[in-house]
């Protein structure tokens, strides 16, 4: 009997345990909960990995904050039976609404580059200009190019005739770069804009039409060269000849939209190929997730 006492002492602290024990059990079931619904809302505004990371680490930062603000008031009111629910509902108040905080870290993610805050003038304005400055910068460069080449090794550079499948290849390479691989470029660089400024993919469908029907219109013409020798300024020593054509005849309309198919195909895939990159970095998410919370 007289170490009954103690045991009464140990019983009661078993019993305080008890509730306290639970408490950390619903706090970590909110904690997980929450932060899945906070990154399954994330996911929902299309933000990017790096930024959905720095936001889960700021909210596990301010439930520290929290936890810790939480702790001292129970310290102060232990002998409340209703101070732990209480603090338990308002630490999950203070947290916020997750679709409410994605939806604002969303905006504020759009508002941080003149191209996020302006999605008009980035996908249905500039897609037309930026091909045609890319035309007119590569075809820039390749004159001066040949003009510093002429400088150095002088304005006869052989005989036309000398090199037929040289000049064919060069010409087809030429044709192949102007009307496929810069296009290809500049849609690579919106969707780059359109996925690092978390925006909907329907912007980046937008530019790829305008691009399309831009390359639809484009067309490349060769001049095989004719004359037996070097002349200056003259046609018959080959070239190409480009532009934009219009449609004139039922023929130019079919050749116009099998063009514009191959092209506007060409540009979905690209946009598939970052849906798909954007789904990996989903799936690392997971994986950090999961292990923070293991």
């Amino acid at each position: 009997m007289e170490n009954q006492p103690a045991r009464d002492k140990s019983l009661n602290d078993l019993a305080g345990a008890v509730p306290n024990a639970s408490a950390a059990a619903g706090d970590s079931r909110r904690y997980i909960a929450g932060k899945e619904e906070l990154l399954t809302e994330l996911r929902k505004q299309g933000l990017p990995q790096a930024y959905i990371q720095r936001l889960l680490d700021e909210w596990d930062d301010h439930l520290a904050d929290l936890q810790d603000e939480r702790s001292m008031d129970m310290d102060t009111s232990e002998n409340e039976p209703a101070a732990d629910h209480t603090n338990l509902l308002k630490l999950h108040d203070r947290l916020g609404d997750p679709a409410q905080l994605a939806a604002f870290a969303a905006k504020e993610y759009h508002n941080r580059s003149f191209l996020g805050r302006h999605p008009i003038f980035t996908f249905i304005i500039a897609p037309i200009p930026l091909v045609l400055l890319s035309w007119i910068g590569i075809t820039t460069g390749a004159v001066a190019f040949g003009m510093l080449l002429s400088h150095f090794f002088g304005s006869d550079m052989g005989d036309p005739w000398s090199a037929p499948f040289a000049f064919t290849i060069v010409n087809a390479c030429w044709g192949w770069l102007l009307s496929t691989l810069i296009p290809i470029v500049d849609v690579l660089i919106l969707c780059r804009v359109a996925r690092r400024n978390a925006l909907p993919w329907k912007w980046a469908k937008t530019a790829i039409v305008l691009i399309a029907m831009l390359c639809a219109c484009f067309w490349m013409k060769f001049i095989q060269p004719t004359n037996s020798h070097y002349v200056p300024d003259s046609v018959g020593n080959g070239g190409s000849i480009v532009g934009l054509g219009i449609i004139t005849s039922g023929a130019e309309a079919m050749l116009w939209l099998v063009k514009f198919a191959i092209a506007l195909s060409l540009g979905l895939l690209l946009i598939k190929r970052a849906q798909r990159l954007q789904k990996i970095d989903e799936r690392r998410a997971d994986v950090v997730v999961f292990r923070q919370a293991a």
